[in-house]
């Protein structure tokens, strides 16, 4: 087992860059299909993968090249990993919490805590060499980029939240693809432009912020439904429609409702002195945990949920906060400095 979070480096095209990363997490990829190949006994699941799949043949080729190329890389059947990644013709989660504040002086800073099933040995900070540069992914096996969190070198940093959605669209586009779409554009106007969700499988909440224009948008959809919101002071989203009526809060049981009220009430007693917020503020307010797992934002104790808690400012400056296999530890750098022997120095143990 890895004992800290594995940084890497992908390059070449989208399936080799697949291939590179289905090596590298071959163990992992491997023991998630042994689930999989049990949902092929279902005829349901048989026959809303063939649509699925279907529909990303015709709109989302490309992206499929990656998928493939892990799957090759694992030594594992395309078909059993396409269907991994295509969680909504099977399940569902809710999962992740997010904090954005534009400041007087137009400054951003934002946070966001990584809820899922991950562990050091199915996770990693990625590189995705591209053509105009890079863009960097908290890559998991179980997402494409843009489902967690990730920037890349236009300045463009992206996080989202899933969202409960009472009927799902079992044969719609999974939101891993439709997230992946997005995440090398270069403004948010470019986001906006390649944003499809008319055929969405579930809901999603996926927040842009534009470091060189100081900017920052919240987008919530589902199907044919998408709102836009423009952030231009304190912002809190996690795992419930908020701009729809007559849409369910949240799936029965999650504490989604919880962790966007208390990061609010935070958020609002901080300002109470008018004095700016920061990043310290933030990372306090993702980190806050009760006595139980529905009354916190932060879950590393009771479930173990948390695996991570991403800082960011507007300045290009980040930080992130690894909680994985009870291993806590601090990485701090630059956007641009994911490799630097400053990113490696920077890694140190902390407590919660």
């Amino acid at each position: 087992m890895n004992q800290r979070l594995k940084i890497m480096a992908v390059s070449g095209t989208l399936y080799e860059k697949g291939v590179q990363l289905g090596k590298a997490f071959r163990t992992s990829i491997q023991a998630d299909m042994e689930s999989i190949h049990e949902l092929w006994k279902e005829e349901d699941i048989r026959d809303r993968f063939l649509i699925v799949k279907r529909k990303l043949e015709e709109k989302y080729a490309d992206l499929l090249e990656e998928v493939y190329g892990r799957a090759d890389g694992a030594c594992v059947d395309r078909d059993d990993y396409l269907l991994f990644l295509c969680p909504e013709i099977y399940t569902y989660h809710d999962s992740c919490t997010d904090i954005i504040v534009k400041n007087h002086n137009h400054e951003i800073v934002g946070g966001h805590n990584e809820d899922g099933d991950y562990n050091l040995d199915n996770t990693a900070l990625v590189k995705y060499q591209t053509d105009y540069g890079y863009l960097c992914d908290f890559f998991t096996t179980k997402t494409l980029a843009g489902g967690n969190f990730c920037w890349n070198s236009h300045g463009m940093i992206f996080t989202g939240n899933s969202i409960y959605v009472k009927h799902m669209n079992h044969i719609g586009i999974p939101c891993w693809f439709i997230l992946r779409r997005v995440v090398d554009a270069r403004s948010i106007e470019e986001v906006l432009s390649l944003f499809d969700n008319q055929d969405a499988a579930s809901g999603f909440n996926f927040n842009v912020i534009d470091t060189n224009v100081h900017r920052a948008i919240s987008i919530e959809f589902r199907l044919d439904i998408r709102s836009v919101i423009e952030v231009n002071d304190k912002f809190a989203h996690s795992n419930h429609f908020t701009t729809e009526v007559g849409l369910p809060l949240s799936k029965k049981g999650s504490n989604s409702k919880f962790r966007l009220q208390k990061s609010l009430e935070f958020l609002n007693k901080y300002s109470l002195n008018y004095r700016r917020v920061d990043e310290k503020d933030i990372l306090n307010i993702l980190q806050y945990r009760g006595k139980t797992a529905k009354t916190s934002i932060l879950d590393t104790k009771y479930p173990q949920i948390t695996a991570a808690t991403f800082i960011y400012n507007s300045k290009r400056q980040i930080a992130i906060y690894c909680y994985l296999d009870h291993y806590k530890y601090r990485i701090s750098y630059d956007m641009s400095n994911l490799f630097s022997d400053d990113c490696e120095s920077s890694m140190e143990l902390f407590s919660i």
